[in-house]
């Protein structure tokens, strides 16, 4: 399960009112999509590998991993955000620490556009433009008191996130709770336009009271997953259920709701995790567990692990129509459990992630996506 340790004296905010809107119809599709040669098996072969045993950089825990318009990429890391080149070969590591101009505590999202880096920071909260090479082109500061922030991008000049404003630690000490995500806007001046369209969470909460003061532990049962295009359209997969929303920003509703036909899988986690668990243990693990897109193509990654196969992944257009599936076999995936957490990402024909070394230390990995 999802969790999340806090400190509720830091984030008593505001309460959200939930909007009232149309219900959309959700479009259903079949169990089986019409592809001829769906069901296949599709191989990755292994392009590069990079650890860090160079000591020009170390990895604590990549959490993501994006192409670059100039054929590299980049890797965040705590307090690092490391560039490479198409090859692999290490440039340099662009974080940059400080209250300064183009300086931050926390990267919390980042993004491409045309031959810039756009950056959405946190201590101070701000929106940072740089080129490739990490030179400071502009910044502007953000005026918000948002929590729970679910970050995606740039649309139309304007840069696209949730987040939520509640009052829920006063209200209750121990249960179910709801957290209503807003999508809203921040302007290049610095100013947050709210929408009105809330993506509610599910969460579990716990509050306890200690000697440095009220100590709050959360959990979810699955992880929402939220994933952007360039033509203003935001995915959302925020329910147990296989079923995904496609948000139009520029009219800031929900344009449509699409799933299929899906047969859940029974929730089981590792005895350690287990133990460490808190809240009411789920029945099933949620049906899409990543999602993706590559082109015009969206890929939801089930929960259905097959071994000698891998995951099946189901492949819709962005209207909601089931074209395709496939079993896609990711190195270190071996059950449905391995895939929380799991670093994925698309670039046309690549695929980046993160595995495990041997001696346990993160590897960052590109394959390519070996499709006929």
């Amino acid at each position: 399960m999802k969790k999340l340790f806090l400190f509720a004296a830091a984030l008593l905010m505001g309460a959200v009112v939930p909007s009232l809107g149309e219900e959309v119809e959700i479009i259903k599709n079949p169990e089986r999509p019409g592809a001829k040669n769906a069901g296949r098996i599709v191989q990755l072969e292994e392009v590069l590998r990079i650890g860090d045993e160079s000591g020009d950089f170390y990895y604590k825990c990549p959490r993501r991993i994006e192409a670059s318009p100039d054929g590299g990429f980049f890797v965040l890391d705590e307090n690092e955000f490391l560039s490479f080149d198409e090859k692999g070969n290490f440039i340099d590591n662009q974080f940059k620490k400080g209250q300064g101009p183009g300086e931050y505590r926390y990267i919390l999202d980042f993004c491409f556009q045309d031959k810039k880096i756009i950056l959405y920071t946190s201590q101070p909260h701000k929106i940072i433009a740089t080129d490739l090479k990490g030179s400071l082109l502009k910044e502007y500061r953000i005026d918000h008191n948002m929590s729970f922030l679910r970050v995606r991008g740039l649309f139309k000049g304007n840069y696209w996130f949730l987040g939520a404003n509640f009052d829920i630690f006063d209200k209750k000490s121990k249960g179910n709770i709801v957290i209503d995500q807003e999508l809203s806007y921040a302007t290049p001046q610095g100013k947050i336009k709210k929408t009105g369209l809330l993506l509610p969470e599910q969460w579990y909460l716990e509050k306890k009271i200690n000697k440095a003061g009220v100590a709050v532990n959360m959990s979810s049962p699955f992880s929402a997953l939220f994933v952007m295009d360039g033509a203003g359209n935001l995915f959302v997969m925020n329910s147990q259920k296989h079923l995904v929303q496609r948000v139009e920003l520029e009219k800031a509703k929900i344009a449509c709701k699409f799933s299929r036909e899906y047969r859940s899988v029974p929730y089981r986690e590792p005895k350690e995790e287990k133990a460490k668990s808190i809240g009411p243990r789920p029945e099933y693990f949620a049906d899409i567990q990543k999602l993706l897109i590559r082109g015009d193509r969206i890929w939801l990654l089930t929960s259905t692990v097959t071994a000698g196969k891998g995951v099946l992944v189901d492949v819709f257009n962005k209207k909601g129509r089931y074209l395709d599936n496939f079993h896609l076999k990711l190195p270190q995936v071996k059950k449905t459990y391995d895939l929380l957490g799991k670093v994925l990402s698309l670039s046309g024909e690549f695929l980046f992630t993160v595995e495990t070394a041997e001696d346990e230390n993160p590897l960052v990995v590109k394959y390519r996506i070996k499709d006929s």
